[in-house]
């Protein structure tokens, strides 16, 4: 009698291995896209090579004044930004395509924001000599800079919160600042510090969200974080891990667009079958788009040259632009894969989310 009910037990713990919980079997609606029947290329601004500006054509741009550090476009216009010393002083100032002088910074430092059609740059002024708060933040609409924001903490932190100290990283993603907060105790398992959670700020408003307060479109794991891939023209695109027990969890990527507060599901590591699809993401200048390629049978790719060549270029695939979340038919041969680094060893072009979310949960820094 013992034995049968042993027997039942197994039976049914084999079961919920192969079906998952009640949270984790729900179903996973992936958002169809609008489809643009276009190859997309990159944007006109071109790419820094070594201080210069290199274009589409293979022409170059450059500066004697200085090297240039960003070029961006605003109502179809080409603008870059110099820096340059004047009495050993650093100055940045902001060109157009014809390298008239829009604006001048004098400033210790200064950090910038792209995104389509837009710019933002905030400056750490001459007598400040903190290492974190910029004093002035400045939009540019294509003709003059407005001042929008004043004293924002944009450097490298640290939050103390009962007794416990977390780091926090800060990078840039479009008009947002992404802040990371790592626990500075090693967790059990990797002996890394471990991600305590991350926020996002706009550059602009100063509105700062908590991943953790985003409701996405399938439950949590108890465990998991919600973790910023990229942002594009006020969409945030995360990673998370869904609700499941041991060998049935689902890594999922969703995009949610804060303009219109709705969420979008477009990524779930499991299909039917309990196979996994391969993607890449991809970029060229400003453009960023997500590969989901058709057949489960794909493997990883390692990263092997320094033009991240994949062998995937031909396989049929669903293209999701990332700038306006709609599917493309092709891609010009200006993109190229963006690297995978999930453990520090490994470097991945193709990869599953599991890779992608360890990379993220390792650094925090954002992959766009």
């Amino acid at each position: 009698m013992k034995k049968s009910f042993i027997s039942i037990a197994l039976a049914g713990i084999l079961i919920i291995s192969f079906s998952g919980c009640v949270g984790s079997s729900t179903p996973i609606n992936i958002y169809q896209p609008q489809k643009e029947n276009i190859t997309l290329s990159g944007t006109k601004e071109g790419v820094i090579i070594n201080g210069a500006i290199q274009l589409k054509d293979g022409s170059k741009i450059f500066d004697s004044e200085g090297d240039i550090l960003v070029s961006f476009i605003i109502n179809d216009e080409l603008f870059y930004l110099i820096k340059t010393y004047i009495k050993d002083i650093p100055s940045y100032k902001i060109k157009n395509g014809s390298k008239v002088v829009i604006k001048e910074f004098r400033a210790n430092a200064v950090k910038w924001f792209v995104d389509d059609n837009k710019f933002a740059i905030a400056e750490k002024l001459e007598k400040n000599e903190t290492i974190t708060v910029y004093d002035n933040i400045y939009e540019f609409n294509g003709k003059e800079f407005k001042q929008v924001n004043k004293n924002i903490n944009l450097g490298p932190d640290v939050y103390v919160t009962n007794g416990y100290v977390f780091d926090i990283d800060k990078y840039s993603s479009g008009m947002y600042s992404i802040e990371s907060y790592f626990s500075r105790i090693p967790g059990p398992i990797t002996n890394r510090p471990m991600m305590y959670k991350q926020t996002i700020k706009n550059i602009i408003t100063g509105k700062e969200i908590d991943m953790s307060s985003i409701r996405t479109n399938y439950e949590k794991g108890g465990n998991s974080k919600v973790i910023t891939l990229g942002i594009k023209n006020d969409i945030v695109y995360y990673i998370y891990e869904s609700s499941g027990i041991i060998f049935t969890e689902d890594y999922i990527i969703e995009a949610l667009d804060l303009k219109n507060n709705k969420t979008y599901t477009l990524y779930s590591s499991k299909i039917a079958g309990g196979e996994t699809k391969q993607f890449q993401l991809l970029k060229a200048n400003n453009q960023v788009v997500l590969k989901i390629f058709d057949n489960p049978k794909l493997k990883h790719e390692l990263w092997k040259t320094v033009n991240s060549i994949t062998q995937y270029s031909n396989e049929p695939a669903k293209i999701i632009s990332l700038n306006t979340l709609s599917v493309v038919d092709n891609l010009s041969n200006e993109f190229s894969t963006i690297l995978i680094d999930p453990n520090g060893q490994y470097t991945y072009i193709t990869c599953d989310a599991i890779n992608v979310y360890q990379s993220l949960h390792r650094t925090g820094k954002p992959l766009f």
